[in-house]
C-alpha cells in the first residue's frame, strides 16, 4: 500500500512537471508566432497559416485532457479531498484546481503558468478561496489544505 501511494505521488509530480512544460512551451510558441505575424511583411497565405497555427496552439492550451489525467491521479492519492471542499465549502471547479495544485506544493507563479493566467489572478483566487473556507486571517490556505 505504501509503495503504491509513493508511486502515485511520483506520477502526480511527473504530470505536474509535464503540465508546466507543455504550458510554458505552448505559450512561448504562441508569443513567437504573434511577433512574427506582427513584424513580417508576408504573403496572405503565410499570414493565414500563422493565424491558424496560433489558433491550434490556443485550443491546446485550453484543453482539459491534461487536467483530467492529473485529476484522476490526484484523487487516487488524495481520496475525498475535493469532495470535502465542494460539499463543505462550495468551491467551484476552478477553485478546486488551485487547491489541488496548492496541496501538491505548487507555487502561485507555477499555477499561473499551468492555468495560463496571470500571477495576480491566482493570488486573487486564493484570497477568495480563503474567504470561502472561512479561515482566520493568520491561517494560510496552504496550511489548511495540507491539514485536510
Amino acid at each position: 500500500m505504501k509503495e503504491e501511494k509513493s508511486r502515485l505521488h511520483r506520477e502526480i509530480a511527473i504530470s505536474t512537471a509535464n503540465l508546466a512544460t507543455n504550458s510554458g512551451l505552448l505559450n512561448h510558441i504562441k508569443d513567437t508566432l504573434q511577433r512574427v505575424n506582427q513584424r513580417q511583411k508576408t504573403p496572405e497565405e503565410t499570414i493565414r497559416l500563422l493565424k491558424n497555427t496560433e489558433k491550434v496552439i490556443l485550443d491546446s492550451l485550453y484543453s482539459n485532457k491534461v487536467w483530467d489525467d492529473f485529476f484522476v491521479q490526484f484523487e487516487a492519492v488524495n481520496p475525498f479531498f475535493t469532495k470535502k471542499l465542494v460539499q463543505e465549502f462550495g468551491l467551484s471547479p476552478g477553485e478546486l484546481k488551485i487547491c489541488c495544485f496548492l496541496r501538491m506544493n505548487v507555487s502561485y507563479k507555477e499555477i499561473a503558468v499551468l492555468l495560463n493566467v496571470s500571477h495576480s489572478s491566482i493570488k486573487q483566487s486564493a484570497y477568495r478561496i480563503k474567504k470561502k473556507l472561512r479561515l482566520p486571517k493568520e491561517q494560510s490556505v496552504f496550511s489548511f489544505l495540507h491539514a485536510l
